[in-house]
């Protein structure tokens, strides 16, 4: 794959991030001083969230994060299997995965129900989950307080007090959306 370096917004060249991904749509927006509308991000993440589900259903362990997602021109994402083995480079996608991650061991349903509130944070913030992260609501003034409680459950650093469904994640979310968008499929 062809990789090229994007500066993160006033600060030095950070690792290769490769075209097409959730992490480069990211690095972009933020460049730009943009982020997605919370209706936006919720029929992103919802689709991705049933997928891994599904996944961890399977028995497969991940490692989740936006260099492993892709954004398609019709601004669906689509998890790519074949990097979910990888550890990841970018400073931003390492901030997506939980305090627990094990490089010799793939994350579950808990640690990737950390993985989509962390994306749905950046999706929605423009800003990475971390060490002086704010809230929501700090950033974009007017998110719904329900928004604030889904990502205060899956962000617990804890995993033994971290929810670990991730179809009981995506319903949550979706509750987020307008009453006219699609449910999410039901495991």
């Amino acid at each position: 794959m062809n990789a090229v370096e994007h500066p993160s917004a006033g600060t030095q060249p950070v690792a290769n991030v490769t075209p097409g991904t959730l992490r480069a749509k990211l690095e972009l927006r933020a460049a730009r001083g943009q982020r997605l509308s919370l209706e936006r991000a919720v029929a992103q993440v919802v689709p991705l969230c049933v997928e891994i589900a599904e996944i961890h259903a399977e028995g497969y362990g991940l490692f989740l994060h936006p260099s492993n997602v892709f954004e398609t021109p019709e601004g669906g994402l689509v998890f790519e299997r074949e990097l979910a083995t990888h550890l990841p480079l970018h400073a931003r996608d390492r901030a997506c995965l939980p305090p627990e991650t094990r490089p010799d061991q793939l994350n579950d349903a808990r640690a990737n129900v950390y993985a989509i509130g962390a994306i749905l944070y950046e999706l929605v913030t423009g800003e990475s989950i971390g060490q002086g992260m704010r809230r929501p609501s700090e950033v974009v003034p007017g998110l719904p307080e329900a928004f604030e409680n889904i990502l205060s459950h899956a962000l617990i650093v804890d995993p033994n007090h971290r929810p670990a469904d991730l179809t009981a994640l995506a319903e949550a979310i979706h509750q987020l959306a307008p009453p006219s968008a699609p449910s999410p499929p039901h495991s």
